[in-house]
């Protein structure tokens, strides 16, 4: 740290069956270098955190929410940490578990959320349709809490709010994040990504620079 200032924080998740790589690692340091603190965590069962057993079939497990709140817990405590200006991205499945940690949150004071699904009801049918998944057994499991699917949050979200989607996402499309922005009643500012698909090299990061830019500047607004 540069000094005894306490600072505001951004936390970083990861999307589906991802660790705290290379992508983390820019935006990492694009961000403390525009003065924010930066926190990644790998969810357990990946990277650096020990092993745990999944179902490859299970779209999300509901213990996912338990470590993202635990993530928070210890971010809150550090010196360096204003604990009054936390902001949380997330990308994918990781989208929709920032968007439900951030609703429980009050210290949460924005969220950046790309390629975000409304719920699942809406984007099973989608992802179950991608020639990959053609006869698997997807599964919501049916201990998590349905009343978090970012649609049925968002009428009650009060956080500054940054949707990020590909113009040709094909698993969360456009119109997802456009009606969840009509159901957030606080200020949700969203950014349709021209040409980009859902994620990988052809999604809304392909322009890094851009990408980095456009959220610098919305956490400077905002937290």
């Amino acid at each position: 740290t540069l000094d005894s200032k306490k600072r505001p924080t951004v936390i970083i998740c990861n999307g589906d069956a991802g660790n705290m790589s290379w992508q983390q690692y820019y935006m990492a340091m694009n961000y403390t270098a525009n003065g924010y603190n930066v926190v990644t965590f790998d969810w357990r069962g990946f990277g650096e955190s020990d092993d745990w057993k999944m179902n490859t079939d299970y779209l999300v497990y509901t213990e996912l929410l338990i470590d993202y709140n635990s993530v928070i817990d210890v971010v809150i405590k550090q010196p360096e940490v204003d604990a009054r200006r936390l902001a949380v991205i997330g990308w994918s499945t990781g989208a929709y578990l920032s968007m439900a940690a951030a609703s429980k949150r009050d210290e949460v004071k924005c969220f950046i959320g790309q390629a975000l699904m409304t719920s699942f009801e809406e984007v099973l049918p989608i992802i179950r349709n991608i020639p990959k998944n053609i006869g698997r057994n997807l599964i919501v499991p049916a201990d998590y809490p349905l009343e978090l699917n970012p649609i049925n949050i968002a009428p009650e979200f009060h956080k500054s709010t940054l949707l990020i989607v590909g113009e040709n996402d094909e698993r969360t499309p456009v119109w997802m994040s456009e009606k969840i922005q009509k159901a957030i009643p606080e200020k949700c500012e969203i950014w349709i990504v021209p040409g980009a698909t859902h994620g990988g090299p052809d999604g809304p990061t392909k322009d890094f620079k851009m990408y980095n830019k456009k959220i610098v500047e919305f956490l400077n607004r905002n937290l």
